[in-house]
Parts: structure tokens; C-alpha cells; sequence
């Protein structure tokens, strides 16, 4: 057997002509896991008895460092079986602005439309990420599309706000769609 390349099998073979011996190649493998990432933090959790909180937030641009969210968005929902179906029931609705510190640069208001004049007056990303936890609970699962961004955006807000950072997993729902659909 070599060792994760061939190149010694012409030798191997060369060798064992002389004799008579039957040579059985073999090639010792490496396997890499670069599937992605689908569930962070995933606990304890099954998908069937739990809480999901498919959520959604916009923001002042890509950049969780520099930039700011200006709404956060979820739906909460259990699953319960119909018929031998699962199927969804909506525990509820969360949505809120939030006031970020500056003005919304136009080329993102261009994308999420949502302008200074409509976070006036909204709660600041304290207040929201208190009531957003309050909303989820520790029990429930986190799914997001393209997880990455806004999961990225609310680890940025919550690393400000130690006291109130979940541990619930999140789920992308991006990475499944691209993994079952390449």
C-alpha cells in the first residue's frame, strides 16, 4: 500500500514480475470533511419538538465591524403533526427597528428601503437584542439564510452585551439549499 499517492506501484510491479508473486495495489486515503457547516452550536436539540425562529435583519452595510442593524425580523413556530405531516404553528411574530448611532448610507437604504425617517425614534440595539432574546427563549432554534450575515451581525451585537449573549444553535438555510442543490 502507498501512502495517498500511486507512484510507487510501476516499481511494486517491475519488482514483483521477477518473482511470480501476485501484487494487490492498494492507496491509503485521506478524507477532508469540507461539507459545510449547516448547524452551529447544535446542542441538544431535536428539530421536531422544538421552537424554530426563523429570523432576518438588515443593516447599514456588510460589514459586522463597521456597520450597524437597523431591524431585526422572526417568525417563532413549532412543528405539529397532521395526518403523519409535520406542518407549522406560528407562536409568533417579532419585528422592530432599531436606531442605529449614525445616518443610513444610501447605497443600503437602496437595498433593505429603509430609510432615517423610519428608524426615528426606534429602540437602540440594547433594547432590541433584550426583547429579540426575550422573543426566542433558550429553547428554541435559529434559522437564518445565509446564517453567516446575520447570525455574524447579532454575535457582533451580543459580544457588546455579554449579559444577554443565547447559546440557541442556528441553522442555515442557505447551505442547505446549496448542498442539496449544488
Amino acid at each position: 500500500t502507498d501512502h495517498g499517492v500511486v507512484q510507487a506501484f510501476p516499481e511494486a510491479y517491475g519488482a514483483v514480475k521477477k518473482t511470480g508473486v501476485k501484487l494487490i495495489p492498494g492507496c491509503e486515503g485521506y478524507l477532508i470533511n469540507d461539507a459545510p457547516i449547516i448547524v452551529s452550536d447544535p446542542g441538544e436539540y431535536r428539530i421536531d419538538d422544538t421552537p424554530i425562529v426563523v429570523l432576518d435583519v438588515e443593516t447599514t452595510g456588510l460589514n459586522t465591524s463597521q456597520d450597524e442593524i437597523i431591524e431585526i425580523g422572526a417568525v417563532k413556530f413549532t412543528l405539529i403533526e397532521e395526518a403523519g405531516v409535520l406542518k407549522p404553528k406560528i407562536l409568533g411574530k417579532f419585528q422592530t427597528f432599531v436606531n442605529p448611532s449614525s445616518s443610513i448610507p444610501e447605497e443600503a437604504t437602496k437595498v433593505n428601503h429603509i430609510t432615517d425617517k423610519m428608524v426615528e425614534g426606534a429602540p437602540d440595539i440594547n433594547t432590541c437584542l433584550r426583547k429579540f432574546t426575550g422573543f426566542c427563549g433558550l429553547d428554541s432554534i435559529l434559522v437564518a439564510h445565509n446564517a453567516n450575515f446575520d447570525a455574524g451581525f447579532l454575535r457582533d451585537a451580543y459580544e457588546k452585551n455579554p449579559q444577554l449573549i443565547p447559546a440557541n444553535p442556528i441553522i442555515d438555510s442557505f447551505k442547505i439549499v446549496k448542498t442539496i442543490l449544488p
